[in-house]
This record gives structure tokens, C-alpha cells and sequence, in this order.
């Protein structure tokens, strides 16, 4: 029983959620609902990528509902990229956050929800004032990330000061929520198990609506290049920017073209900063076996993946692959029932312990070239294999079985007797 316990989320870019009814906080808001609970989700009115501001006027916020999850829009200004206006935007969430949440009714438990720090920070600030439970959800190591992708030094003073902060969320949340499997082996290889007790991390992966996507799977595209029965489709879906590093799927694709295989294509779908240099590189190389198709809206990429040959897992490789994955795309490739081409190797793979496709040691090319062959050349049984092994992992995956594992960590705030923490699930 959920005892009509009211449950706050903090997600600065939740704005989304609302109007598309999907993603990780709207889900897991919906399937707690429907649990008993009373949920609201407090996001800025901005969005993060194009879209018009939820707020025009002078309004400190504004108020909707969608699946019965309460939505709060915290006025926060427009910005594009990653400059001085988005830093100043995630300054205005947080400010008002703190003005508007002060003079509400008290929770009984507040998530502050990562990309940015500054959500569990304002997570745990206000539970103290409400003399209830606080717990941090980390989806974004700040600053490791920002680190591993070269944005900030390691040894720099703003860095220093978010290790700082960093270590005080961990210590100061009553529970954490890593979304990688390797959550608590990050914590114990930063050193700070000493003062953050490894009990209180919990693993809570993203994931994917089955139901849903099964139903959006069928919908009828109108697209030759996607309809095209004679290609083995090797799809992608996601940003198409510098870290993403889809130059390496060119490179693959010159490497094909070259061997005169004539069969695969690689089909792009996303947009970012690198989308326009990429698709002239493309036409500037005579390449016909790989085209970017622009933006697709979320509610259509599973009818995209219904096409696919093999699904595309790329990303930068870096030091923090070690903890595991939990991209959102990983689940929709999963819930896809299509083998899964990683092009890089993680610590804790949901991919290579249930045998759902193939995941390179070696990201190049020449690796990527050989496993899209690979692929295209497989027997019927050995590639039905890896289809079945996806959708059966998919299901370990569904934000109702993961709402199940958030109602156990919520318990535990109240519940200090295994037996009744377990009759309360």
C-alpha cells in the first residue's frame, strides 16, 4: 500500500514528457499513481531542444496534469546550446524552484532527478525543510562526465568544486539512485564508501513503456528508404553531434561501399550541431549506402526500428563505460527485437550477458564494417536468436517493473522490517 504517500520529482527537462506522455519520470509517475501514490513533476518551462516556452507572461509557474501525474512548469528563460544562457536557465529552475516549492504542502518524499547537480541539491534543501525523505537519482556523473568528454579538467577549480557538491549530494540524500548498474563501484573507486554507506545506493536502470511502443511499432511510414526490402537496414537513433562521433559510421560506411557490398545501409536518424558538415562529407564522398534523415518525432522511432536490419548503440567511448549503460535508446533497441550493434564495450553489459547483439573491444571502422557483415551474412537461427534474446530482455526493462523497484527503495525510508518492506511492494 502506498498509504497516499505524495511523491515530488524534480526534473529540469521533464517539459517534454508532458507533451509527448512518455519518458523515465512520467512513466514511473503514472505506474505510481495507479499504485496509490500522488505524484508531481516539477520542470522548467523551457525546452531543451527547440519548442516554444511553456510560459509567456509574467508567471512564476504554471500547473497541468497528464496519466493522472501532476506538472509544475518553473519559469525559466529560452537558451540554445551549452553557453552562458543554458548555465543562466539552470540558475532560474533552481531559483524558483526553491521560491515556488516553499509555499506548497509538504511531501512525503522528494526526488531530485540529475542531469544537472543543482536538482538534488534543491531535492534535499527542501526536504529538510519539510522534515521528510530526500533521494538523489544520478542519470549524469557531474563533473566525471563533463571530464571524460573534455569539456572541463580534471584538476581544474570548477571541477574541484563540483567533485565537492557531488560528494554532499551522496552524503547528505537519505537514499541514491544510480541509473548504471555500477553505481556503487563508482562511488567506492572516488573513495568516499568511508562516509556513504554503500546499503542506501540502489540501481534503478532507465527503460521503456512495452505496451506503448508495441502499439506506436505498427504505424505505417511512408519512406522508401525505410521500406526498402532489399537493404539490410543498419538504423541509429539519437543526437548527431561531436560526442556522439558519427564520423566513425561514415568511415564504416566508405569501408563497405569499398568492398562493393551493396546491401547494407546505414540510416541516421537525429539531429545536432554536426548534422549538416556530416551530410555534406557524405555527398562529397559519392556515399550511397548512408543517409541522415533528419529529426524523427519520439512517438514514431519505434515504427523506424520495426525496419531495422540491426539497431546502431554509438557513442564516444569513455572511461566511465566501465560502470555500465542505461541510455534510453539501449531500451528501445531492446523493446525493437532487433539484434544490437554496440560499437563500444561497457562494464555490466545488459547486451553481452543476455546475448542481445554484439559489442565490439575496439571501436573503428574496420570493427563496425565486419559486425554490419557479420550481421547481414548470420543464419536465420543464429539471428532469430538474437532477436528473441532482445524482446525477452526488454521485459526485465518495462517502467512497470521498474516502478515496482522505486516503490521498494521509497519503502525503505519508512520501513525498517524486511518482511513488511516486501508486503508493502
Amino acid at each position: 500500500m502506498a498509504d497516499n504517500k505524495e511523491i515530488w520529482m524534480f526534473n529540469h527537462y521533464a517539459v517534454n514528457m508532458f507533451y509527448y506522455r512518455i519518458g523515465r519520470h512520467h512513466s514511473l509517475g503514472k505506474h505510481l499513481v495507479e499504485n496509490g501514490y500522488r505524484v508531481t513533476i516539477f520542470c522548467a518551462s523551457s525546452w531543451h531542444k527547440g519548442g516554444e516556452n511553456v510560459i509567456t507572461d509574467e508567471s512564476l509557474y504554471k500547473t497541468d496534469s497528464a496519466d493522472g501525474v501532476n506538472y509544475v512548469f518553473i519559469k525559466a528563460r529560452d537558451y540554445v546550446g551549452n553557453g552562458k544562457k543554458r548555465i543562466l536557465n539552470i540558475l532560474d529552475y533552481y531559483r524558483n524552484l526553491m521560491k515556488i516549492a516553499r509555499n506548497l504542502e509538504s511531501p512525503d518524499v522528494i526526488i531530485g532527478s540529475s542531469v544537472h547537480p543543482l536538482a538534488c541539491v534543491a531535492a534535499i534543501k527542501l526536504a529538510r525543510k519539510y522534515h521528510c525523505k530526500s533521494i538523489a537519482e544520478i542519470r549524469d556523473l557531474w563533473p566525471a562526465s563533463l571530464v571524460a568528454y573534455g569539456v572541463l579538467k580534471e584538476k581544474s577549480l570548477p571541477c574541484s568544486l563540483l567533485y565537492k557538491l557531488e560528494k554532499w549530494i551522496y552524503k547528505k540524500a537519505d537514499r541514491i539512485i544510480m541509473t548504471w548498474e555500477g553505481g556503487a563501484q563508482y562511488i567506492q573507486d572516488k573513495n568516499w564508501s568511508y562516509v556513504i554507506p554503500m546499503e542506501k545506493i540502489y540501481h534503478i536502470s532507465n527503460g521503456v513503456e512495452l505496451k506503448e511502443y508495441s502499439e506506436r511499432a505498427v504505424a505505417d511510414l511512408q519512406d522508401a528508404d525505410i521500406n526498402d526490402s532489399e537493404r539490410f537496414l543498419a538504423i541509429y537513433a539519437g543526437s548527431v553531434s561531436m560526442v556522439n562521433n558519427i564520423q566513425v559510421l561514415i568511415d564504416a560506411a566508405e569501408i563497405l561501399q569499398k568492398r562493393g557490398n551493396e546491401r547494407i545501409r546505414i540510416l541516421i536518424y537525429g539531429k545536432g550541431n554536426q548534422l549538416d558538415t556530416l551530410t555534406d562529407e557524405v555527398k562529397a564522398k559519392g556515399l550511397t549506402n548512408i543517409k541522415f534523415k533528419g529529426f524523427v518525432p519520439r512517438d514514431s522511432v519505434p515504427a523506424v526500428l520495426s525496419h531495422a536490419g540491426c539497431t546502431l548503440l554509438h557513442n564516444t567511448s569513455t572511461v566511465l563505460n566501465k560502470y555500465g549503460q542505461s541510455q534510453n535508446k539501449f531500451f528501445e533497441y531492446l523493446a525493437a527485437g532487433k539484434p544490437i550493434l554496440m560499437t563500444y564495450s561497457v562494464g555490466y553489459s545488459v547486451c553481452k550477458r543476455n546475448k542481445c547483439g554484439i559489442e565490439l573491444s575496439e571501436q573503428s571502422p574496420e570493427a563496425i564494417a565486419d559486425a554490419l557483415e557479420s550481421f547481414c551474412n548470420m543464419s536465420k537461427e543464429e539471428y532469430g536468436e538474437y532477436c528473441a534474446n532482445a524482446v525477452k530482455t526488454a521485459e526485465d526493462y518495462d517502467y512497470k517493473k521498474l516502478t515496482d523497484k522505486l516503490i521498494q527503495v521509497i519503502n525503505s525510508l519508512f520501513y525498517e522490517d524486511k518482511e513488511v518492506l516486501n508486503e508493502k511492494i
